[in-house]
């Protein structure tokens, strides 16, 4: 990496002369044909060629700037393609790493000879990898399955195994280009609209609410007026009065129609009034991992909006109705869905919407929901409403109003979601008979232990730590969390999930912080120790020397201890992505084997280095003194220590 880096910074380098040089030499031809006597009568001829030629003076000019903008980019493209080609080169160099290894290891040299068995290999090679984090392991596997190599030929893994992890596991991003283009076409949305909504005539025939509306509807003709009278007296003296005329009618026509026909056109936006979360857009990201534990849920709701039903998701507390409703948006999102393809789903807690109808501060309206339809215009029947703890809207006096008209059959707004637990339904909803029964019930109870060992397995999958699990701990995990007696008490999965949390907090521990501390409170002693010398002017008496000298020993050896905790955890952490890429390796593969039988000695390769990375950080842990994997064990101690607290 220290020569590709070196290569770039000499790039700047070349291409900052590259620009010095280009100018001055432009700079001398413009000061040799001025100057210069010689060519005092080139100069008038060229002239005269100019001044009847203007176009073609005109493409010379352009040409010329053209030129001279356009050499360091070129430069800079060329010496660009330059690195990378030597930037790859450096990578083929470093897959080579493998038969370096096997090269310069004397104890390899015999074990390669022949047919050489694949256990022979694994820790020289999984060892190389991890310290060295530019090598592609993937690569350098695949080198080592042409090898003619004497190993048993694993099974494959079912193919629904394989495509349950990829699915899981895998995240398709946009490419930069993408993102930039659809980054680009919303600022422009976006100005357009606030444009319109800051100087447009379109809200002046829209009536008031109350006085702060009238008030800004007001300053808007102002300022509207004071934007015609500033370019009255920049065009007038410019172009004339009749074409100032002519110019600022346009633009005030224009703009009239503009804002009479954008509310129609206008695309979603990607934010709505009163602290909306656009849960598409969170999908989009993948910051939404849906999952088939709720299959049925998703399907309930699907099945109510094609119908032209509204859905409420009731159930106790802590069950998941949430995430239900983000999983079924994330299968809308990916199409599972077609009738409901290409709609955008808005989430709110219902909490917010009713203090926004409390408050008409700064031009708040009275009306909320009138607001969001006002947003969105003619995309209404393209948008997925969400409203969270919907019970909390019933305390309101006007809200339950407006929500039973908006949400009507014949209503603006079409496709409505809503969340409440059973209680607080019977209790606040269900007495409102006109807004609960617009409302198609969905009861969310206590997922069963197989749901709920699949909603942990997927948890695991995706934790950016990669804890490894041992085999049937996840069923006692469940078992453990789950009162029999009385199952209300422990919410599935809300209570699983929390314990596997606090398990997977529990795997670091806090060694290199207890050491810290450790290295802190010995530096603080020795510091106590001259600071008292200094201030009371007296010398430092020996049993002070001698107990500085023993501190400061001590001290080293702490600091030692903690630098070799530092590089063993680093050493976890490097063969925790290894183990990444490799297992994501391993299930594409796997897909393929069925398909080509030629690729079962790579197959095989990829398990056992990933059972060898497996056991490299297990040692490693063992070394620094913290738990590897979750075990019984240590969700005993979880649930125990989780049961005192209470």
């Amino acid at each position: 990496m220290n020569k590709i880096n070196s290569i770039k910074n000499d790039n700047y380098y070349v291409i900052a002369t590259l620009t010095v040089l280009s100018i001055t030499a432009i700079a001398s031809m413009v000061l040799v044909g001025t100057h210069h006597w010689q060519l005092a009568r080139v100069r008038q001829s060229i002239s005269t060629f100019f001044s009847k030629n203007l176009a073609v003076k005109a493409a010379i000019v352009s040409i010329v700037a053209a030129s001279v903008l356009l050499l360091p980019f070129g430069a800079a493209s060329i010496l660009s393609y330059k690195s990378t080609r030597l930037k790859s080169k450096y990578c083929k160099e470093n897959e080579e790493n493998l038969k370096a290894v096997i090269r310069h290891n004397s104890s390899l040299i015999s074990r390669f000879k022949g047919h050489p068995k694949l256990d022979q290999l694994l820790e020289p090679i999984t060892q190389m990898m991890i310290d060295d984090p530019h090598t592609d392991p993937v690569k350098v596997l695949k080198r080592l399955s042409k090898i003619s190599l004497d190993l048993h030929l694993e099974n494959y893994i079912p193919a629904e195994e394989a495509k349950y992890y990829l699915d899981v596991t895998e995240s398709k991003e946009s490419t930069p280009l993408s993102q930039y283009c659809s980054k680009g076409v919303k600022s422009l949305f976006a100005v357009v609209d606030n444009l319109i909504g800051a100087i447009g005539i379109g809200d002046l025939f829209i009536p008031t609410e109350n006085s702060m509306q009238a008030s800004i509807k007001a300053q808007k003709i102002l300022m509207l007026v004071s934007i015609l009278q500033i370019l009255a007296s920049i065009l007038i003296p410019t172009v004339g009065v009749k074409m100032a005329g002519i110019i600022i009618g346009s633009s005030l026509a224009g703009l009239t129609l503009l804002s009479i026909l954008w509310p129609l056109i206008k695309p979603i936006p990607s934010q709505l009034p009163c602290n909306s979360t656009n849960l598409t857009n969170e999908a989009i990201a993948k910051r939404i991992k849906s999952s088939d534990a709720r299959q049925d849920i998703c399907d309930q709701l699907y099945n109510a909006l094609k119908s032209g039903k509204h859905a409420m998701l009731i159930g106790p507390s802590r069950t998941g109705k949430t995430q239900a409703l983000k999983s079924f948006i994330e299968k809308v999102t990916k199409g599972h869905y077609p009738e409901l393809k290409g709609k955008v789903a808005f989430y709110w807690n219902t909490a917010d919407l009713a203090a926004h109808e409390a408050s008409t501060l700064m031009g708040g309206t009275s009306n909320p929901l009138a607001s969001i339809s006002d947003n969105l215009a003619g995309n209404m029947d393209q948008v997925i409403f969400c409203f969270d703890e919907i019970h909390s809207a019933m305390s309101k006096t006007s809200f339950p109003e407006q929500m039973k008209t908006a949400f009507d059959r014949g209503g603006p707004f079409k496709h409505v979601i809503g969340i409440t637990t059973t209680t607080e339904y019977e209790q606040q909803v269900a007495p409102n008979r006109a807004l609960a029964k617009r409302f198609q019930l969905i009861h969310v109870g206590n997922m069963d232990q197989e749901s709920t060992i699949r909603v942990l397995n997927d948890a695991i999958l995706v934790n950016p730590n990669m804890p490894l699990v041992e085999e049937g701990v996840l069923p006692y995990l469940v078992e453990r969390s789950t009162d029999r007696t009385n199952p209300e008490s422990t919410p599935q999965p809300y209570t699983a999930s929390n314990i596997l949390d606090d398990c997977i907090d529990a795997l670091d521990g806090n060694v290199i912080g207890e050491l810290q501390s450790e290295i802190a409170k010995l530096g603080n002693q020795v510091s106590a120790i001259l600071g008292q010398a200094i201030t009371s002017g007296s010398p430092i008496t020996e049993e002070n020397r001698e107990k500085i000298v023993q501190l400061r020993n001590e001290l080293s050896e702490k600091k030692k201890g903690l630098q070799e905790r530092q590089t063993k955890k680093a050493e976890i952490a490097r063969a925790k992505q290894l183990l990444k890429q490799i297992r994501k390796e391993k299930y594409q593969v796997a897909l393929k084997c069925e398909k080509n039988k030629k690729m079962a000695q790579y197959f095989t390769v990829l398990k056992a280095f990933e059972q060898k990375t497996v056991e490299k950080i297990k040692k490693a842990s063992q070394i620094l003194q913290i738990k590897a994997s979750i075990t019984k064990e240590l969700v005993e101690q979880v649930t125990e220590k989780k049961q005192q607290t209470v």
